[in-house]
């Protein structure tokens, strides 16, 4: 069995109106809309949807309020989902040959075959002491952005049954653990990728609920750039630009209407299967840096 990604997140929300918006303006493609809600993707095809908090089809809630109602991984093919489905407890099949079930916080998880649709991205060149890339020509704009994909989503879970909660996904899914910060939570890489991590079970709290969910975008300035836009539109901040610790990629955090927050990010750790998980027994510092307005 090999997770690749993840395929598709839905939100129950309260104000559908105001999260399209905030979606559009994030950068996002809109689809036809459904009758149960508004779809967005990515440029690399993964699926975003928008249902009523109070839709009788969405799976349960572990938390009041807006927040994410089903994360659904895509897998290599047909044969993963056959193995899935004699070793889970799989609650429904779709259709379309998608499974669902929970994870052992109660969060609704589903897998059906990935469908990635290539992009393009023209690597900006750039200019630094003995490295000349750019002759005759300037740095140009990109005015907003435009997420290439999901790089990973972040989870809020328990403390209590933390570790089982986690070992679920190591034994049973084949994630990797590559950082395990005993106070905060556990970064986890699926099998299929090679960037730092997809999916971070924090235990910071004593409830579940979502945290954040991050997009790839093609590099800092675009970052910057998209995260002006957002704040030009009107939106709320909940992290200034900075580069993490842990993974290493640039982002920048905005509030979201649909529950937890959104980031933008771009030069994320590479990691293969061969380094073995870093122990932490205390946090790290949450930021390598972080922009910081006048005194």
């Amino acid at each position: 069995m090999t997770i690749v990604r993840v395929e598709e997140v839905t939100y129950g929300v309260t104000d559908l109106v105001q999260c399209t918006k905030f979606l559009e303006d994030f950068g996002l493609t809109p689809l036809e809309p459904e009758p149960a809600g508004a779809v967005f993707r990515t440029a690399t095809n993964q699926i975003i949807r928008l249902r009523d908090l109070n839709d009788p089809g969405l799976p349960p809630a572990v938390a009041e309020g807006p927040c994410i109602r089903q994360i659904i991984w895509g897998v290599t093919d047909a044969g993963d989902l056959d193995h899935i489905a004699a070793d889970l407890d799989v609650t429904a099949r779709n259709p379309d040959g998608t499974l669902a079930t929970t994870d052992l916080t109660g969060f609704s998880i589903g897998f059906r075959v990935a469908r990635p649709e290539p992009v393009e991205v023209a690597r900006r060149r750039i200019n630094s002491w003995g490295v000349t890339e750019r002759w005759n020509d300037r740095h140009g704009r990109y005015e907003r952005a435009r997420p290439l994909r999901i790089i990973h989503v972040a989870l809020d879970i328990p403390k209590a049954g933390a570790a089982e909660a986690t070992r679920f996904y190591i034994d049973r899914l084949h994630f990797k653990p590559v950082e395990d910060i005993a106070p905060t939570g556990t970064f986890l890489q699926c099998e299929g990728e090679s960037d730092h991590h997809q999916l971070f079970l924090c235990h910071r709290t004593n409830r579940a609920g979502i945290n954040h969910v991050a997009f790839e975008v093609n590099d800092f300035d675009e970052i910057a750039e998209g995260g002006n836009f957002m704040t030009q539109k009107g939106w709320e901040e909940a992290r200034r630009l900075g580069r993490h610790t842990v993974g290493s990629n640039v982002f920048r955090f905005f509030t979201a209407p649909m529950g937890g927050r959104v980031e933008y990010a771009a030069d994320m750790d590479k990691v293969d299967k061969s380094m073995p998980t870093r122990f932490w027994p205390e946090s790290p510092p949450h930021h390598l840096w972080v922009l910081k307005g006048g005194e």
